[in-house]
């Protein structure tokens, strides 16, 4: 699932889809996480119940059992992830930007942006991400095969700098 939840985040910013794009992305870091712990021997109520939707929890857990000192690298990624749970509750008062490519945020600016809640996170890291947490895990065939129906191999390449296949 966590493969298919890319897919539909990838496609989303391409719908230009913003505050969605990165709710579903959201999703699938989380899925991917709790299969890698669910691999290691972790049960499904366990990652339920210690676990739920906090991504910073899965992935402090996910670097601790996968013995990878490299993943500290996306620390920030993850928070920038991490943070778009957030949109999955209405709420006023925010903005959101998400880029292609990695770059800077740029967040409003102003009166009007006082004390709004600001979200951003580029396609490319989480692309990135997703290709750093199925290297190893996963066969380049394997993903390949879950994305030979309909327009999915298509959403997954375009424009991926960091494509597993």
């Amino acid at each position: 699932m966590a493969l298919q939840y890319h897919v539909a985040g990838r496609s989303a910013y391409f719908a230009y889809s913003m505050p969605v794009a990165g709710n579903i992305l959201h999703h699938a870091i989380e899925m991917l996480l709790k299969s890698l712990l669910l691999e290691k021997g972790y049960t499904a109520t366990q990652l339920k119940d210690n676990f739920r939707h906090n991504l910073r929890r899965l992935w402090k857990e996910t670097k601790k059992v996968a013995g990878n000192p490299g993943l500290t690298a996306y620390d920030q990624v993850i928070v920038r992830i991490a943070a778009m749970e957030e949109l999955r509750y209405p709420r006023r008062g925010y903005t959101f930007q998400m880029s292609l490519r990695k770059e800077p945020p740029s967040p409003a600016t102003g009166p009007a942006a006082a004390g709004l809640r600001h979200y951003h996170v580029s396609l490319e890291e989480v692309d990135e991400l997703m290709k750093i947490l199925l290297t190893n895990n996963v066969t380049p065939d394997w993903v390949r095969t879950r994305l030979s129906r309909g327009d999915a191999i298509n959403q997954y390449l375009r424009e991926n700098l960091h494509s597993f296949i």
